[in-house]
């Protein structure tokens, strides 16, 4: 039988031990490469205008956090791609 509440218990116990992992002083320290964070907005079309002022928010965070240490004493990249505000674009 499908219980849609053990599949949310089971997602969210997968995150919080990633963000273990992600956060630990023992890995944090063997690795110096940053985090990189995908992101897709819409830089060209018709609402590159939300895209533009999303991507700004995101250069401030990233700043920001890095200026503080990163996470874990590793930065963080974000990289982001631009879907031409065209909801049909696919990336690999």
């Amino acid at each position: 039988m499908f219980n849609p509440f053990a599949r949310i218990v089971r997602a969210r116990v997968l995150v919080a031990g990633i963000a273990a992992l992600l956060v630990s002083p023992q890995i944090a320290s063997s690795q110096t490469a940053p985090f990189e964070i995908y992101g897709i907005l819409p830089l060209t079309g018709t609402y590159a205008f939300n895209g533009s002022a999303e991507r700004t928010s995101l250069q401030i965070i990233e700043d920001t956090t890095n200026k503080g240490g990163g996470i874990g004493g590793r930065p963080i990249k974000f990289v982001i791609l631009d879907d031409a505000s065209n909801p049909s674009r696919r990336f690999n």
